[in-house]
């Protein structure tokens, strides 16, 4: 085909492995797997991408600067920290996977109406290193996710049945 003669001579590789593509197909080796921890995945990645999208854009749409409160750590909240918390918050619990959240720009625990609640947990910072956007340090989201057995058991210890990354 075309496309692939000019893939190979532009050296570009148009068949690339994504993180949903990942899971996907490593659910698809798991006979027991339900498709609810890839739906909660998919929802936190699409919370992700709206996040780097409202930063690329945030000096158009004026979202820098500060709200005028401070979150939990004492720390002065951003507009785009507003926004990333909301995203999150709003695409975690229309995935009906989540029963939780545990955000650091909110003092107390999320939690999801009774009829919508899933089997998981999520605790994260939506933008973390906010506080630097301005002088073009890295930024990102941390997530950790952990069974709502492992919460209502109390085995939140490292490796207290989480999975989550930086």
């Amino acid at each position: 085909m075309a496309s692939e003669t000019l893939s190979k001579l532009e050296g570009m590789n148009t068949d690339t492995m994504t993180v949903a593509r990942f899971v996907l197909e490593e659910q698809r080796a798991l006979p027991e797997a339900t498709g609810s921890f890839t739906i909660l995945l998919q929802s936190i990645l699409t919370a992700i991408k709206g996040v780097s999208q409202a930063v690329r854009r945030a000096g158009f749409a004026q979202l820098h600067g500060k709200v005028g409160v401070t979150n939990v750590q004492g720390e002065e909240v951003a507009k785009l920290d507003v926004l990333a918390n909301d995203m999150f918050v709003n695409m975690l619990k229309s995935s009906f996977e989540v029963a939780l959240m545990i955000s650091e720009e909110d003092e107390k625990v999320i939690e999801v109406d009774l009829k919508h609640q899933g089997q998981y947990i999520v605790c994260f910072d939506p933008l973390d290193g906010s506080s630097n956007i301005d002088c073009l340090v890295s930024i990102g989201s941390i997530c950790r996710i952990l069974r709502r057995e492992a919460w209502e058991g109390g085995g939140l210890g490292v490796g207290g049945g989480g999975r989550g990354g930086g």
